[in-house]
C-alpha cells in the first residue's frame, strides 16, 4: 500500500493546483466584471434618484416603496458611483469625516408630508386665545396674542435590506422604506451600497486538499 502514497499525494496536488488555478481565474473574471459594471454605472446611470419598484400600501395606507438596492464592487469609490452627484456626495463626506473608501453603504431621500388639521379653540390659565391641533404626528399650538405657531413633529420611518430569491432568476438586493403615517410621501431616493469582498476559494481549496494529502499520508504509513 505504501508504494500508492506517492501517487496519491502527487493525484492531491494537482487537483489542489488545478481549482487554485480556477479560483484564481474566476476571481480574475470577477474583478473584470465589477470594473466593467463600474464603467458603466459612471456613463450611464446619471445622479438622478432611483425609481422605485413598487409602491404598495399596506393595511392603515401607508406606502412601502421597494427599490432595487445598486450594488457596485468593494474596490468602488461609493460616493462617485454615479447614483450620488458630487455635490452630496462631498457635502456626505465633509459631515461624518470619512473617507470615501471607508463607506460601505449609503442611502439617502426625501421625506414629504401633508396634512389638514382641525384645531380646537380654547383659553389657556391666563386668559389668551389658544388654537390647538394634536393628532399622531402633530402637536401644533397658536398662540392668537403673539402670532406665533408652536409646532412639534414626530415621524418615524424604516429602512429595511434584505435579498430576495426568487424561484427563477438572480438573486436580488432589495431596500424598502416606509414611515408611521399615509399622509407622508418618500421621494429623491439615492441608494448605493458596496459588496462584499470574496473570499479566496482557490486557496481555501488548495489548503483543504493538502490537510487530505496529509492525512491520507499519515493513514496509509
Amino acid at each position: 500500500m505504501k508504494k500508492y502514497i506517492p501517487t496519491i499525494l502527487i493525484i492531491a496536488l494537482a487537483i489542489a493546483c488545478l481549482f487554485s488555478i480556477r479560483g484564481c481565474i474566476q476571481k480574475n473574471l470577477d474583478l473584470e466584471q465589477a470594473k466593467t459594471t463600474n464603467q458603466q454605472l459612471l456613463q450611464n446611470l446619471k445622479p438622478v434618484p432611483l425609481v422605485p419598484l413598487q409602491v404598495k400600501p399596506d393595511k392603515q395606507g401607508v406606502k412601502h416603496y421597494v427599490f432595487n438596492t445598486p450594488m457596485i464592487s468593494h474596490k468602488a469609490d461609493i460616493l462617485q458611483s454615479g447614483y450620488i452627484p458630487k455635490a452630496k456626495a462631498d457635502s456626505i463626506r465633509k459631515v461624518i469625516m470619512a473617507k470615501d473608501n471607508e463607506i460601505s453603504d449609503l442611502t439617502q431621500f426625501k421625506v414629504s408630508i401633508q396634512a389638514k388639521l382641525r384645531a380646537n379653540l380654547k383659553s389657556d390659565s391666563a386668559g389668551r386665545k389658544i388654537a390647538q391641533s394634536v393628532d399622531s404626528i402633530f402637536n401644533i399650538k397658536y398662540l392668537a396674542d403673539s402670532n406665533l405657531f408652536n409646532v412639534k413633529a414626530s415621524i418615524k420611518l424604516t429602512q429595511i435590506d434584505y435579498v430576495h430569491k426568487p424561484f427563477l432568476g438572480k438573486t436580488q438586493h432589495r431596500t424598502e422604506i416606509f414611515a408611521n403615517d399615509p399622509r407622508i410621501t418618500i421621494s429623491e431616493v439615492y441608494k448605493v451600497q458596496q459588496s462584499e469582498k470574496p473570499p479566496n476559494k482557490g486557496f481555501l481549496k488548495f489548503g483543504t486538499f493538502l490537510v487530505i494529502a496529509a492525512t491520507t499520508y499519515f493513514i496509509l504509513k
